[in-house]
């Protein structure tokens, strides 16, 4: 019950802060579905061993084993979603995944970059001292930011595209954390891994990561991110050909970049970017991996973080 408490009141604070007091308009419907999409597909635990297993998500909607790696974006998402339509329901489910790497931490787990900005942003100085701890160590086990793009480098060697997309991801995580610096660090660093094809889906998804990244850190690199990708999209409003997480990773780094410097380009490109978003949602609420606008099943998979993403781009622009 403890736990449950916890989550509860941690929900009750974020839907009182002022970031969701000034939450105005009401969020529109299709935001509201595709949170409660998210939320009923937490599971409350899965077989294998380590905390990062539980209250989490799938990757594939047809398919219940948890997937660690991105469940992190799905409670950023379903957190976001609460600001923006005041459902405390959202709130606990990212909050029961909070509780996880909460336990992951304290048993020598190592979550990913998005669960580590979750952490950061429950509201609790305590999580937000873990987080930064967290980031600190793995920047300086790399020997600094250059060090780490380059681990990641190593890692992603078979795709290299998505090489600044990772460090995007840590970069949120310091930011989220307070480590204004090492944000701005990791996103000088993971422009030396700029995209080999950014008009690829690997390449927006990279690009749009950095240039949110880029955005939150008031980093330099965001106007060279902003342009390349207002000049790879389609003429409906899409990236990579109807692609939704393309789509909604450029959508939401346009609209982050047009908020911190009032470029209009930006903001008119991520307007677009949004209303194919809202265009191609589903009616239970997700969205598909792609959508060329034919009815229904003759749409992409459906994959629970690429609907996450699409609320994450969609609770920026509305």
């Amino acid at each position: 019950m403890t736990a449950l408490f916890l989550s509860v009141s941690a929900a009750a604070a974020i839907l009182q802060s002022p970031a969701a007091a000034g939450a105005a308009p009401r969020a529109p419907r299709d935001l509201e579905s595709a949170g409660w999409y998210l939320a009923e597909r937490q599971g409350a635990s899965a077989k294998g061993d380590g905390a990062l297993l539980r209250a989490g998500w799938s990757w594939l909607a047809a398919r219940p084993a948890a997937a660690a790696n991105t469940s992190g974006t799905v409670a950023l998402a379903l957190l976001e979603a609460a600001r923006a339509t005041g459902e405390p329901a959202f709130a606990e489910a990212a909050m029961a995944r909070a509780e996880v790497v909460r336990l992951a931490l304290r048993g020598g787990e190592e979550p990913f970059a998005p669960d580590i900005e979750l952490l950061a942003r429950t509201g609790d100085a305590a999580d937000r001292d873990a987080a930064r701890l967290f980031v600190e160590a793995r920047i300086e086990r790399a020997g600094g930011a250059v060090g780490e793009v380059r681990r990641l480098a190593r890692l992603r060697a078979a795709l290299p595209d998505l090489v600044a997309y990772d460090a995007a991801l840590l970069a949120d995580a310091a930011f989220a954390s307070g480590l204004g610096a090492q944000a701005s660090a990791l996103v000088s660093a993971a422009t030396r891994a700029w995209p080999k094809t950014p008009d690829s889906s690997h390449g927006v998804v990279s690009l749009g990561a950095l240039l949110a990244a880029a955005a939150l850190a008031g980093s330099d690199a965001a106007a060279r991110c902003a342009v390349a990708l207002a000049s790879t999209q389609g003429r409906d409003g899409s990236w990579a050909v109807r692609d939704t997480q393309a789509t909604a990773f450029a959508t939401r780094g346009l609209a982050l970049h047009a908020r911190a410097t009032g470029d209009r380009d930006a903001a008119r490109a991520a307007a677009r970017g949004a209303a194919w978003l809202h265009r191609t949602q589903l009616a239970q609420g997700a969205w598909a991996s792609w959508n060329d606008g034919l009815p229904e099943p003759f749409v992409g998979a459906l994959y629970v973080p690429q609907t996450a993403e699409a609320v994450r781009a969609l609770a920026l622009v509305r």
